[in-house]
């Protein structure tokens, strides 16, 4: 026989116990019924009444920061008015436009109390970039400037994943002293000619243009391709292109540049202008001294 299998467990039922001694057995859930067979619902949590009401402190957070943005656009006004502000690129740069679009953004936030998003963009369309890219950025920028006083940097060839072998002085010297060398040439005497000022103005004219635009940049490339790579365990693949080649070269010097006769030689001290200012110019001035004012 099992204890499950009898009628009385063991245990009494609270009429039994008010009887047998005499008490009250209270249920912790007095008023509730039991005969649902569900636990009795949690009653609801109190209401927290906060210190400052919630619409109250969120004016307070907005005039603090409508305060901050005013103090920022005066900062932004002072910084496009001084004459010692020096932007990168010059008053027409990247820079100079941006600083004048984050000034536009924060005066149509604080004086014509527009939302940020909506004088984002049209103070971007104002300065020369497009409304839904340039918006946005125009705000990373304001946030940026808000935050940490700094303005919008180009970030051209900074850039993690950008490397170049001109950033490497061993292979910088050795590609330099190979263009000095002129061993790129495919015609030494025609450059010769061309050094030594034999050859016509415009035939002297359409060479270089081919030495810079072709010659060079080819040459180049198969230095680099058949000397430098192996040297520095690197596999060739596709090499470079001709436009990096013209890159380096012009980060070099090497670029077309048409003639111009302007120049201008200071020869104060030569010996015959030495010999004429002593000998004839101030005898003569001293002469007409008596006439000077």
């Amino acid at each position: 026989m099992y204890l499950s299998d009898s009628d009385n467990d063991g245990w009494s039922s609270d009429d039994e116990l008010e009887e047998d001694c005499g008490i009250s057995v209270c249920s912790p859930t007095a008023g509730t019924s039991w005969s649902s067979g569900k636990l009795p619902a949690v009653p609801p949590p109190k209401r927290w009444k906060l210190k400052v009401p919630y619409r109250v402190q969120r004016e307070k957070d907005k005039a603090v920061q409508m305060e901050k943005l005013k103090s920022e656009l005066q900062d932004v006004d002072k910084l496009l008015k001084s004459a010692k502000t020096k932007f990168v690129g010059g008053v027409n740069g990247l820079q100079t436009r941006c600083t004048r679009a984050i000034h536009a953004h924060l005066d149509l936030v604080v004086r014509n109390g527009r939302i940020s998003a909506d004088a984002a963009e049209c103070a971007a369309e104002a300065n020369g970039f497009a409304a839904a890219w340039g918006g946005c950025q125009l705000r990373s920028w304001t946030r940026q400037w808000i935050n940490e006083q700094k303005l919008p940097e180009s970030m051209r060839g900074r850039h993690a994943k950008v490397a170049t072998l001109l950033a490497i002085p061993s292979i910088a010297t050795e590609l330099r002293a190979y263009l000095h060398s002129n061993k790129w040439s495919m015609n030494p005497e025609k450059l010769a000619k061309f050094t030594n000022n034999e050859m016509i103005t415009k035939e002297a004219d359409l060479y270089l243009k081919n030495v810079i635009n072709d010659e060079m940049p080819n040459a180049l490339k198969r230095y680099i391709e058949s000397e430098i790579f192996p040297h520095i365990h690197l596999k060739v693949g596709h090499g470079i292109s001709l436009s990096t080649a013209h890159h380096w070269l012009y980060h070099e010097g090497f670029r077309y540049m048409s003639h111009k006769k302007g120049l201008y030689f200071d020869g104060h001290d030569w010996p015959d202008t030495v010999e004429y200012r002593q000998k004839v110019f101030l005898p003569a001035m001293k002469e007409f001294e008596h006439r000077l004012v």
